[in-house]
């Protein structure tokens, strides 16, 4: 038995790796090493610290297309449906946690997460306090927290050096995560990198929101297929948010911070019914402004997404 082990499947275990060089660890007194490059990592009875302690060179080859088959890669955001063949019955305000709040979770996004294969393991990256993981668990999988500090992960790292075997997950999830990140771009092919073959990312990502959390790149709609396809998955379903409009984030958020969070919502719910009504023949028929110009992706405060890493 080894000392101050969190309590990681046999399964978890071996899917970890060295986040400098990808290679096998070993486990020890309070620590793992790598077999390859020799760095430790301290393990504590909570979680595996396996965040990158030395810098790490990372080359990311682009692939510029010509303008014209860009264009046709292009989806303008439509609202996610139902997924008649998911978790159709799940309700993110009947957990605790505020799940649905801003760019968080909804029915039907909840209705796309895959069902597990037997084995099948999720990555829940920047889980925080892992208020998703009871909604996340109804999938099936094997359910494993990351974030880049905190005592509620599993494991400890950085998106843009995750600590896994390549083809490790089924399923991997972040909430807001990517635009808070250094290097968007790379943690982007890392997530496809850990994905295994056929597996499944779903996301969502901050457009009009304030500066918080050290938040760095902010999207449109145009902006999350860049990543999206940069990084080589296959796009299912994209929405612009239009339950948090770009007024509701930066009112709700702390527009007026001499005003409390109650009054700075009740402004943002009436500028929201306000702008609903003045947009309304907008919404009705389809929108002929251009890609990513069009109502709510011009004015949302994020966006979900579903993408599969093709088989």
């Amino acid at each position: 038995m080894i000392a101050d082990a969190p309590t990681l499947s046999p399964a978890v275990w071996a899917a970890l790796a060295c986040p400098a060089c990808g290679g096998a660890l070993e486990r020890g007194e309070g620590a793992v090493a790598c077999a390859a490059c020799g760095e430790t990592y301290a393990v504590s009875d909570r979680h595996v610290d396996l965040r990158l302690r030395t810098a790490k060179q990372v080359e990311v080859p682009l692939t510029v297309s010509p303008l014209e088959e860009t264009a046709r890669r292009r989806r303008r955001p439509a609202p996610i449906p139902l997924n008649p063949s998911g978790l159709t019955g799940v309700d993110p305000d009947a957990y605790p946690g505020s799940l649905s709040n801003g760019n968080g979770l909804t029915r039907e996004l909840v209705s796309w997460f895959p069902s597990a294969a037997p084995g099948g393991m999720m990555l829940d990256m920047g889980c925080g306090d892992r208020r998703c993981e009871p909604v996340m668990r109804l999938s099936g999988h094997e359910y494993v927290g990351m974030d880049i500090e905190g005592d509620e992960p599993d494991i400890l790292g950085i998106g843009e050096a995750l600590p896994f075997r390549d083809e490790s997950f089924d399923f991997v999830f972040t909430l807001s995560v990517v635009p808070h990140t250094a290097h968007p771009l790379v943690v982007m092919r890392e997530i496809h990198r850990v994905l295994r073959p056929g597996g499944r990312y779903v996301g969502t990502a901050e457009f009009l929101e304030p500066c918080h959390m050290q938040s760095r790149h902010h999207v449109t709609a145009l902006g999350v297929q860049d990543w999206v396809d940069f990084s080589g998955f296959e796009l299912v379903q994209l929405e612009a948010n239009d339950r948090w409009l770009g007024m509701n984030s930066l009112l709700e958020m702390g527009f007026y911070p001499r005003l409390s969070w109650s009054v700075n919502r009740r402004v943002a719910q009436a500028l929201a019914g306000f702008h609903l009504l003045q947009t309304r023949k907008q919404r009705s028929r389809p929108s002929t402004a251009p890609l990513g110009h069009g109502l709510p992706e011009r004015v949302t405060g994020g966006f979900r997404f579903v993408a599969d890493k093709p088989a």
